[in-house]
């Protein structure tokens, strides 16, 4: 029984992070100006010219937005599989 609600909460943590990661590129790509101001700021990107910079935020937060939209769905086939 403890191993269903195992998977509650990791569903819930997944649905967490998919919510803020596709928030971030929603965002960023609503208000571009401080995207590219933490691209030029940020350390990860500040190599980078500012247009990749702002391509590879905005990819990299979809691409982790559908790794946890996968995590949550395992979570949830794992969870039906107890019921």
């Amino acid at each position: 029984m403890q191993e269903r609600y195992r998977y509650v909460v990791e569903f819930i943590i997944a649905v967490f992070f998919t919510i803020s990661f596709l928030i971030i590129a929603i965002i960023s790509l609503l208000d571009p100006v401080l995207a590219f101001e933490f691209v030029q700021v940020n350390p990860l990107f500040s190599w980078m010219n500012p247009i990749t910079g702002y391509a590879v935020h905005i990819i990299v937060n979809i691409f982790f937005a559908a790794l946890a939209i996968f995590f949550a769905l395992d979570c949830w086939r794992k969870y039906n599989e107890y019921t």
